[in-house]
């Protein structure tokens, strides 16, 4: 479960670093503001959810979600980037949700402060990751 944490963390914080100066027309402005707005809507409804589907489903029906607005980033038309920020922005609530409920129920009460540190823990990295890739693929961007 970590390692497809990592790596999905990694390309979404990559792509929403990157997105607002790469592309046209405020899109990634916009489709960031989507991504958001659809989690505060969607967040009061993800518990429910993550009952409905259990966790492990949640989990991966949320990661699918990222997927798609990253790839929607591919060819990056308006309509497309929309959708996916809205998709994400639905599948971003109900997965971690899905990951607070997992974390929950797979710890006892004394290991639940200890796991509960390295899941945090985990997305930290990712971001100094992050930090260091947009520097490298930056000055590719503008070639």
């Amino acid at each position: 479960g970590d390692v497809y944490k990592r790596q999905l963390f990694a390309a979404y914080n990559t792509a929403q670093n990157l997105v607002t100066t790469v592309l046209p027309d405020g899109l990634g402005f916009y489709s960031l503001c989507i991504v958001y707005a659809a989690v505060c809507i969607v967040k009061p409804f993800a518990p429910s959810i993550v009952v409905k589907l259990t966790a492990t489903k949640a989990m991966f029906g949320g990661a699918l979600m990222y997927c798609t607005y990253l790839g929607a980033l591919i060819v990056p038309k308006t309509v497309p980037v929309c959708i996916g920020a809205a998709l994400l922005g639905f599948g971003g609530a109900v997965l971690w949700t899905g990951q607070g409920t997992y974390l929950s129920s797979n710890s006892s009460d004394e290991s639940r402060g200890d796991a509960a540190g390295l899941f945090w823990a985990c997305p930290d990295d990712g971001f100094g990751c992050t930090a260091i890739l947009r520097r490298i693929e930056t000055p590719l961007w503008h070639c």
